[in-house]
């Protein structure tokens, strides 16, 4: 999606990162980002021959690592389409609630609050429960769903 976005002229939070933080080595970024990803993604090594051997990292890969992955893709998804599926609305401010301390100090925190109260205090299985629960509850939401920044209802699976 970010290539998409970037193709199109569009701001992604990679550009979002850089302006924020000029400085940063997105290259590390990126590595970090993209390590699992490529480990899942890819039997063999770039030579096309050789298997890779991700054990000992996969070892290490966990639905945690994921979020902010997933919290990427959706809002450089929604730079180009312009809308989300109500399951990624929903992922959204609960990844914001997972993670109030990478918030500006302006923003205001009562929305993931209010969704997903001390959701930080709890266990990760209880943080997911909350989730799908939270999903289940807007799906079918009718003022959400006729909002044109939601998918339409028979496109996202919701």
């Amino acid at each position: 999606m970010e290539g998409i976005a970037q193709t199109a002229n569009l701001p992604t939070l990679s550009t979002h990162i850089i302006s924020a933080f000029p400085d940063v080595d997105m290259r590390k970024v990126k590595r970090l980002r993209n390590q699992y990803w490529n480990a899942i993604k890819h039997f063999y090594s770039q030579d096309g021959k050789t298997p890779r051997h991700d054990e000992e990292l996969l070892a290490d890969f966990s639905d945690v690592a994921n979020d902010a992955v997933l919290f990427e893709g959706w809002l450089d998804y929604l730079q180009v389409v312009g809308r989300l599926p109500v399951s990624a609305q929903v992922f959204q401010l609960w990844w914001y609630a997972m993670n109030e301390e990478r918030m500006t100090p302006e923003t205001d925190s009562t929305p993931f609050r209010k969704a997903f109260p001390d959701i930080r205090r709890r266990q990760r299985t209880e943080q997911k429960r909350m989730l799908r629960r939270a999903i289940e509850r807007y799906r079918g939401n009718e003022e959400i769903l006729r909002d044109p920044r939601t998918e339409p209802h028979y496109l996202s699976g919701d």
